[in-house]
């Protein structure tokens, strides 16, 4: 046998078992994160198929609403008479303790208003009779005097929609109300 020369005996004795042991861990490591990879890509598919199953629960949801108010709608087109108020008193500031310019709640309905957050009221004005529309609680103006006799000689079905009128200085609103006939 031939005698090995002393960096070859390096080379078995050190070297190599090291390389062993790295190529090893490396080995190891490379399992363990291509595990981790697609635990991570189990737990993304399984989030965008919850995702993807809400998002159809919530069109779903949409459609039934959109259908259902499209019933209402057809149902209160035959049923109803539908008659619309331009409102007077829109420039006024409220007194109620808030005293937030009208002007500035028509700029919030003009920007994303929803009809389910109008109302009307009934009150007393200096003696008088008058009808409040209000937005959030808030009141936006009234029904004119001259419409009050058409608006208070019927019942209101239902409150149907809303125009924001901009004008060179101020803005207007119309509301359309539905009557029984």
């Amino acid at each position: 046998m031939k005698k090995l020369k002393t960096w070859q005996i390096v080379l078995l004795v050190i070297f190599y078992p090291v390389g062993i042991c790295v190529w090893i861990y490396r080995a190891i490591k490379r399992s363990q994160l291509k595990k981790a990879r697609e635990a991570e890509q189990a737990a993304l598919s399984a989030r965008r198929e919850a995702e993807r199953a809400e998002h159809e629960k919530f069109e779903a949801v949409r459609a039934q609403i959109s259908r259902h108010r499209s019933e209402r709608r057809e149902w209160l087109d035959a049923n109803c008479d539908y008659v619309s108020f331009k409102l007077v008193g829109v420039t006024f500031n409220n007194d109620d303790g808030v005293g937030r310019n009208r002007q500035d709640i028509l700029r919030e309905i003009e920007e994303d208003g929803e009809l389910d957050n109008f109302s009307y009221d009934t009150y007393d004005y200096e003696g008088n009779t008058a009808v409040g529309v209000y937005y959030n609680g808030e009141q936006i103006g009234n029904i004119a005097q001259t419409d009050l006799k058409k608006f208070l000689s019927r019942t209101v079905c239902e409150l149907a929609d809303f125009e924001v009128v901009s004008g060179e200085s101020r803005r207007g609103i119309w509301v359309g109300f539905y009557f029984n006939k």
